[in-house]
């Protein structure tokens, strides 16, 4: 058993932990927050990296990236009926979303890694993970959430957060591909009863700049964050902080349902330390709410993306040059 599977909250995994499961015939599998190991993984890093303190436990560059090969889509017809879902691991989702996108991304409790393939091509990448247990008031108002964090995290298990929603370019561009892989995660409930045994009311998700065009006229816009949150700090500085705290008998208490934990390790840093990370990063992100669809739709979900959004957009940009080739350069 993999330390991936042995963990009982991601929050006790770092990166590292994660690529090390789909390439541990090169490197060992390592217990976050093992002093010894991940002193060995030093790192030359910028000098003015906010995080220098916490250099001894970077991963090597290296690993950043799991062998996958460039991903690219080229522009084709899209025949809906040859379109596929495959289930995938959450290290190659890491890799597939470093390889796809510029936003920052990082695995959470639940995870489930799809893509979508035409044929032999991969033209989209999916995965659904835990929602976000802090209080998100238009989220939580909408979804008539409780506000004690026990109860929230209780009802939030019904729920998925579309965590990544990418089309891979150019051929994405050209027909709506995010659009179509947004609403194939709403009929994806069996996958994440089968995984979790609990049913899939509906998805939840934040676009990444503002208001984000993929979801619109799609799912139902909520309003925004407000900019809180921790995806803006390193993995290994978590590793770091909860080595730290351990060591000195200063882990704080996360409590029963265990949530919060990230934003916890860094107060209870911050206390005993002084620091200057803190859970602010200032980017606010729309949210976006729909309900879970029967799986047993989802060849007519897919139908109809192809004549409402792709087909559409493929008529008219088809003879077009697309603003890039790839998602990096989004």
């Amino acid at each position: 058993m993999s330390v991936v599977e042995a963990a009982s909250n991601l929050d006790q995994l770092s990166l590292y932990d994660i690529l090390a499961e789909g390439v541990e015939e090169t490197i060992p599998t390592l217990q976050s927050g093992s002093d010894s190991a991940m002193l060995s993984l030093r790192s030359t890093l910028d000098e003015d990296d906010p995080y220098a303190e916490f250099a001894a436990y970077a991963p090597p560059d290296q690993l950043l990236l799991l062998d996958v090969p460039p991903i690219n889509a080229p522009l084709v017809y899209v025949d809906p009926e040859r379109i596929q879902i495959q289930r995938v691991s959450s290290a190659r989702m890491v890799s597939y979303q470093q390889s796809l996108s510029r936003a920052v991304w990082k695995p959470r409790f639940r995870n489930l890694a799809f893509t979508l393939v035409h044929e032999d091509t991969t033209i989209a990448i999916i995965c659904l993970s835990s929602p976000v247990l802090n209080r998100m008031p238009a989220r939580d108002d909408h979804l008539n959430l409780p506000r004690d964090d026990k109860e929230r995290g209780t009802a939030l298990r019904s729920y998925a957060e579309l965590s990544v929603c990418v089309g891979v370019q150019p051929l994405a561009w050209h027909w709506n591909i995010g659009k179509l892989a947004a609403l194939v995660a709403t009929t994806l409930g069996d996958e994440w009863s089968t995984a979790y045994g609990d049913e899939m009311l509906g998805v939840t998700t934040t676009s990444l700049w503002g208001k984000g065009s993929q979801y619109n006229r799609i799912y139902k816009h909520l309003g925004y964050t407000k900019g809180n949150g921790t995806v803006h700090v390193p993995n290994y500085v978590f590793d770091a902080i909860r080595a730290k705290l351990k060591r000195h008998d200063q882990t704080p208490n996360f409590g029963p349902s265990n949530t919060n934990v990230r934003p916890k390790l860094l107060s209870a840093y911050a206390k005993h330390y002084g620091s200057p990370i803190r859970s602010f990063h200032g980017e606010i992100r729309a949210i976006y709410y729909h309900e879970a669809q029967p799986p047993d739709t989802r060849a007519q979900v897919i139908a109809d993306w192809h004549q409402r959004w792709g087909l559409p957009r493929y008529e008219r940009t088809k003879d077009q040059e697309p603003p890039y080739q790839d998602g990096k350069s989004t």
